[in-house]
């Protein structure tokens, strides 16, 4: 495993650690289903929500239930950073596509293996 990827790993594990500590609007970055492009998913900063036990209680359906409060969005965004993001959609719906027939054919796997 690269350096890059532990260290992740690190910053992920302590967010999902704070939260279950009860610790309100931890921020962090993370690749999840939103309508910030156009593309289905997208990585981005996230607002989770606060892992205590009356969290765990809200009815299927809430936001809240995906652990993500509120997306927060690119920001602003310069004129090169606005065509270098349009010139990468191509790639990355590609990849999400590709991404979502992988765990669709997992998921059916498992299901039928299971």
């Amino acid at each position: 495993m690269c350096l890059s990827c532990s260290y992740d790993g690190a910053i992920f594990a302590d967010a999902c650690l704070q939260g279950l500590n009860g610790v309100p609007d931890v921020i962090e970055c993370s690749f999840v289903q939103s309508n910030i492009t156009e593309l289905p998913f997208f990585a981005s900063k996230q607002n989770t929500w606060e892992l205590s036990s009356n969290v765990r209680h809200l009815s299927a359906g809430e936001t809240r239930e995906t652990g993500v409060e509120e997306v927060l969005g690119l920001g602003p965004l310069s004129e090169y950073e606005k065509q270098g993001l349009q010139a990468l959609i191509p790639e990355l719906k590609s990849s999400i596509e590709k991404g979502i027939k992988f765990a669709k054919t997992k998921a059916k796997t498992f299901a039928d293996n299971g």
